[in-house]
């Protein structure tokens, strides 16, 4: 039987917890942006909703490559840092960007040459196709940036700073995307939605590369002195 010892425990704890509560909080932001893109969906009718619904699933199956990217960044980056491996850190963070852009230039074209023949294969009410394939041509075109800003925020996380991460994605969605969901919405409907989603992560995703990027030249020249 192992029985910790307090002050050893509580100091494991708290490194622990030190990124973890913030990283959970992050974590909780999608399933919160989905609520409230539902909600501000919901006066365009049930069948918007359910094109919403559908064309975010299909769009969930592309993006998970940009995902498992992102995923990969904690121990390439936790390790090298560790060791003090910079340039390592930095190379491993322009590969993941590169191939995040490359995979969401593939999956917008795939999205655009087969949007219609995907969402018929799930439900083929007409209403219900043009919503969701309507969405299949905005928002898969800024996976690659929804992969950067992933990747950032794993890269935070991996150098023990959690709290660049978990401002980002409560500003994606909070300062960036309801303003811009909003006006959307007043003059291009349930597209204007669509659209403010694309944009939030483009901007998001640039502004989360450069905010990195600054980070670990700072937490470098500390280390290095």
């Amino acid at each position: 039987v192992v029985v910790p010892r307090s002050p050893q425990f509580l100091k494991s704890a708290r490194e622990i917890l030190h990124v973890g509560v913030p990283a959970a909080g992050t974590n909780l932001i999608q399933p919160a942006s989905t609520a409230v893109v539902t909600m501000l969906l919901a006066p365009h009718g049930p069948t918007v909703v359910a094109g919403f619904g559908v064309g975010s699933r299909i769009e969930t199956v592309v993006a998970m490559v940009a995902i498992g990217i992102s995923t990969s960044v904690v121990p390439l980056v936790g390790q090298n840092w560790g060791a003090r491996q910079f340039e390592r850190v930095r190379a491993a963070l322009r590969f993941c960007y590169i191939s995040c852009l490359i995979w969401g230039v593939i999956a917008a074209a795939m999205m655009w040459l087969g949007a219609d023949t995907y969402v018929r294969w799930v439900n083929e009410d007409p209403e219900l196709v043009g919503t969701a394939t309507l969405y299949l041509a905005i928002v898969p075109v800024s996976i690659g940036f929804m992969g950067m800003l992933n990747v950032a925020n794993h890269a935070f996380n991996a150098i023990r700073q959690p709290m660049p991460a978990l401002v980002l994605s409560l500003a994606r969605l909070f300062a960036v995307y309801v303003p811009l969901a909003l006006i959307g919405d007043q003059f291009f409907g349930f597209v204007g939605i669509f659209g403010a989603m694309a944009a939030s992560n483009v901007i998001m995703g640039v502004v989360a590369w450069r905010w990195n990027a600054r980070t670990l030249t700072l937490a470098e020249r500390s280390l290095s002195r």
